[in-house]
């Protein structure tokens, strides 16, 4: 399972940075990467699953995944997917 997800920089200045800070444990079962080059101002991101969720001692039905983008010269912003197992 993955996700995409889109970052703007609406300024142009500068890269893209993020980091996936979430909440307890999904920093254990979920990352980020770049899928694909930013293009202009824009970057898509994918989260994906690295392990099974049914390792999860917790054996959590949700799980909080918070993003945190930035560019050289900009603060923070924070993009939280939350992600609900069914």
């Amino acid at each position: 399972m993955s996700e995409d997800i889109i970052a703007v920089d609406d300024d142009l200045e500068g890269d893209l940075r993020f980091e996936l800070l979430g909440s307890f444990p999904a920093t254990e079962y979920f990352s980020i990467e770049e899928s694909g080059p930013q293009i202009g101002n824009t970057q898509r991101l994918r989260v994906y699953i690295t392990r099974s969720l049914t390792t999860d001692p917790l054996e959590n039905d949700v799980y909080l995944v918070n993003i945190t983008v930035c560019c050289r010269f900009h603060k923070f912003i924070e993009i939280n997917v939350l992600v609900v197992l069914l």
